[in-house]
């Protein structure tokens, strides 16, 4: 009698834990998202950028944004003068860019990062 009744409990507690092993295994996790952003944003830049801001939207996707600083060397036109020849000549200028992006786990377990926004000033 006890190994009839032992059988059906167990059998339930077994059913409760599946959904839950299952949803673990289709969950985003931080760590994973942080590195497909990383590598997405730094190829987009052409360098090493930073993340600076990162969070959930769903259990398979995270958003967040890059950024990192660049020499525009075209940069300001007619900005320098020069007082020796009484001539203005242009000088270059740093610029902050970030880029939007957002990661989500597909059903084949691999990572699609999507470029949302970019934008220097």
């Amino acid at each position: 009698m006890k190994a009839r009744i032992f059988f059906p409990v167990s059998m339930a507690f077994l059913a409760l834990l599946m959904p839950q092993v299952s949803v673990a295994e289709t969950q985003l996790n931080y760590a994973p998202a942080k590195r497909a952003m990383q590598a997405k944003a730094d190829r987009f830049a052409g360098k090493r950028t930073r993340i600076t801001l990162m969070f959930r939207l769903k259990p398979t996707v995270y958003s967040g944004r890059a950024e990192w600083d660049r020499v525009d060397p075209t940069g300001c036109k007619g900005c320098g003068y020069d007082p020796v020849t009484g001539e203005f000549y242009d000088t270059p200028s740093n610029e902050s860019c970030s880029v939007s992006m957002v990661a989500k786990k597909l059903a084949s377990g691999r990572i699609r990062v999507r470029l949302e926004d970019s934008l220097c000033y």
